[in-house]
């Protein structure tokens, strides 16, 4: 990487002919490096969110086929008048109120504690870290079992 990208990269000034260049390449860059990224929100996020909404203002029934039909906002007004919505809100309200600030203690706690120097400390840790890394182990042994060049489940299928 030259001097000049470095210095535009950190926010310098840029001296010499590099300066004085059209930002073309690094604009391509960019797009080409940003494009697969913005595309794979925009089809499994965006797109989801989207015709989720769409469906929710129609009259759309998964247990009757029927062609579904513009409801408007005949619906959230039908949820915004339940009785039932506003009670089952109001407890999840409740329950984050009243358990959020514990949560954050025993957290803190904890992080303070595994910060601490004492004996057993690296173990303490290690059992800490387990539960987040068991689950890529045991990905990792199930898919060698599928692959498996001998036995292997899906072996016969590739």
């Amino acid at each position: 990487m030259s001097e000049n990208r470095l210095l535009k990269l950190a926010g310098g000034k840029q001296t010499g002919r590099a300066y004085m260049r059209r930002p073309t390449s690094d604009s391509l860059y960019v797009v080409i490096v940003l494009a697969p990224i913005v595309l794979m929100i925009a089809l499994f996020i965006y797109y989801p969110a989207l015709d989720t909404f769409g469906q929710s203002l129609t009259n759309r029934n998964l247990r009757i086929r029927r062609p579904p039909k513009p409801v408007g906002a005949e619906n959230y007004l039908k949820l915004l008048n339940d009785d039932e919505f506003w009670e089952v809100t109001g407890r999840s309200f409740q329950v984050v109120i009243m358990t959020l600030p514990l949560e954050m203690v025993v957290a803190f706690s904890i992080a303070m504690l595994l910060n601490q120097r004492f004996p057993g400390r690296g173990v303490v840790r290690t059992l800490t870290i387990l539960p987040w890394m068991l689950p890529g182990v045991v990905n990792g042994f199930l898919w060698g079992w599928l692959l498996n060049g001998e036995y292997g489940a899906l072996n016969g299928l590739l």
